[in-house]
């Protein structure tokens, strides 16, 4: 009797569900897309319209910590206990006006030299099946000896056309990292007043999706950039455990023989890169960047 209780308790523990709701501490309205991440696992998902959560921990110890964050709020995190059943963790976020402060850039007073475009190389375009909560994110190299700002960025996407699998809708925030001077891969996310959330159609051929950056004046450094999408769920819909599911619309990439395309689930601590199907060839995001250079 006392090993069934046992298994029973840790087969419990296992297949613990965590969920909450993540609200404004002086409006008490829902934080829209919010992240929330399970600190162990290195596991996270973001919140929906209502501002709750769910996350399926399969593997972890009785206590935990867990980490609610988004732009221009502090960060709160709490320990919490998988051992306590039907339990449902609040969190009350409070704005960051220091935060706020400090990422309000200013524009620049420098000359501009005019636009400049950067289109991805790559011909043959595939759809690429990312989960939810996954982060894909590009290396846009600057070929200009000189600074300048990101005026729009483009991405393409298309339709998932087949019957096989759950097909679910997919929203993406759009994030910046600047880039490490020795590794070259990425390093710090770049702080804006506002979260970008982009909202493709689901069409049946490829298609741009274009997002205006004119007002966010964020920078683009003689290093690069890296700009990539963190996949979120938009609906209350879950995906059925265990299945084969799609999200759509599905981004577009390309076959490159450099990599220069990282992804890494929501929570991870680092990007790997995204090997192809084909030997010595790497997944590459296709991404159109316009900018405006300034004399140096």
């Amino acid at each position: 009797m006392n090993r069934f209780c046992f298994i029973l308790f840790f087969t419990n523990i296992l297949n613990a569900q965590v969920n909450g709701v993540v609200l404004d501490s002086v409006s008490k309205e829902p934080i829209v897309y919010a992240n929330v991440i399970l600190k162990s696992e290195q596991i996270g998902v973001a919140t929906n319209f209502k501002g709750a959560f769910l996350i399926n921990n399969k593997n972890s110890l009785n206590s935990d910590t867990l980490m609610a964050s988004y732009v221009g709020y502090k960060t709160q995190k709490k320990v919490i206990n998988h051992t306590k059943k039907d339990s449902i963790y609040t969190f009350f976020l409070k704005e960051d006006l220091q935060l706020l402060n400090e990422v309000l850039i200013k524009s620049s007073k420098k000359l501009s030299k005019g636009t400049y475009k950067i289109k991805s190389k790559g011909k043959k375009l595939i759809g690429h099946n990312i989960k939810y909560n996954e982060e894909v994110i590009k290396l846009v190299n600057n070929d200009k000896n000189t600074s300048g700002k990101l005026l729009n960025v483009t991405f393409y996407f298309r339709n998932y056309e087949s019957d096989y699998g759950q097909k679910l809708p997919v929203h993406y925030r759009l994030n910046f990292y600047y880039v490490d001077s020795i590794s070259k891969k990425p390093k710090d996310l770049v702080l804006l007043e506002s979260d970008i959330i982009i909202k493709p159609e689901d069409k049946n051929k490829k298609h741009p999706f274009e997002v205006d950056l004119k007002n966010y004046n964020i920078k683009f450094p003689k290093e690069g950039l890296y700009i990539g999408l963190q996949s979120i769920n938009p609906s209350l819909t879950q995906p059925k455990a265990g299945a084969f599911y799609v999200i759509t619309p599905m981004l577009l990439e390309s076959y490159v023989k450099k990599a220069s395309t990282y992804y890494r689930t929501l929570g991870g601590e680092t990007f790997a890169n995204m090997k192809g199907i084909k030997k010595n060839y790497y997944r590459d995001l296709i991404i159109d960047v316009e900018l405006k250079y300034y004399e140096n």
